[in-house]
């Protein structure tokens, strides 16, 4: 009896029942009567979510591990479908960037490419056709390049970075994690903070990200010109 209770115990401590939710062809909350997809939520250890978004008839396109209910902050596996339910993709993210190994699909079953990525930098790849040949590689995603008067990205928002001045004269620091889309056009939209160590900074993090509009190569997704989503760390340090 006492066996039987801690392994209850022990079972209860790994799992939970998933949360249901109902989007809009937006991702966004809805009611179920106006729904197109629907996601279940599962609260795991180390607080992070296993997430399943399905189609409102049941069909499964996609599944994976986040830190956050939003599922804007992939952290492990995550496994994409097509809208028929064939795997389109299996990718590795650590805070939402790529890192470890990325696999692709045909949209027939059959692998397209294996990519290594570590710290969101491609490290190697290989293409295949449906008969398992090895292809002349290609990246599957192409980020977009900054470019303004030869300066990295690194030192163009070092050189621009305005540190709030209520967080200086409390002698706070911290960290902001943000999201963006870069358009084709090398415009910057749909700036999100994703996470936030102190609300001091997300504005001063939103305005740099705004200083990079138009100072971008565009990036490219299957070799197709495309707008693409960045996720980038911005620390504020006194030092």
């Amino acid at each position: 009896m006492k066996f039987f209770i801690l392994f209850i115990t022990l079972l209860a401590s790994y799992v939970s029942f998933a949360n249901r939710v109902y989007l809009n062809n937006d991702f966004k909350k809805t009611t179920k009567d106006k729904a197109t997809y629907y996601r279940e939520i599962t609260s795991c250890k180390n607080k992070s979510y296993y997430i399943t978004d399905y189609t409102i008839t049941g069909i499964l396109i996609r599944e994976g591990r986040f830190k956050d209910k939003q599922s804007k902050i992939k952290h492990g596996l995550v496994k994409e479908y097509y809208s028929w339910g064939n795997i389109a993709y299996t990718s590795n993210y650590t805070n939402n960037i790529l890192d470890g190994k990325r696999t692709s699909y045909y949209s027939t079953g059959e692998k397209k490419r294996e990519e290594f990525f570590s710290e969101g930098e491609l490290t190697e790849g290989t293409c295949y056709d449906k008969t398992g040949k090895e292809l002349t590689f290609f990246p599957s995603i192409e980020m977009p390049i900054f470019n303004y008067n030869n300066q990295s990205l690194e030192t163009f928002l070092s050189n621009n970075l305005f540190y709030p001045s209520e967080a200086y004269q409390r002698g706070k620091e911290g960290e902001v994690i943000v999201s963006f889309k870069i358009k084709t056009t090398g415009k910057v939209s749909n700036i999100k903070i994703l996470k936030s160590s102190n609300i001091l900074f997300n504005k001063a993090a939103k305005n740099l990200i705004k200083k990079t509009d138009l100072k971008w190569h565009t990036g490219r997704y299957e070799n197709i010109p495309s707008d693409v989503t960045m996720t980038l760390p911005i620390v504020f340090s006194l030092n």
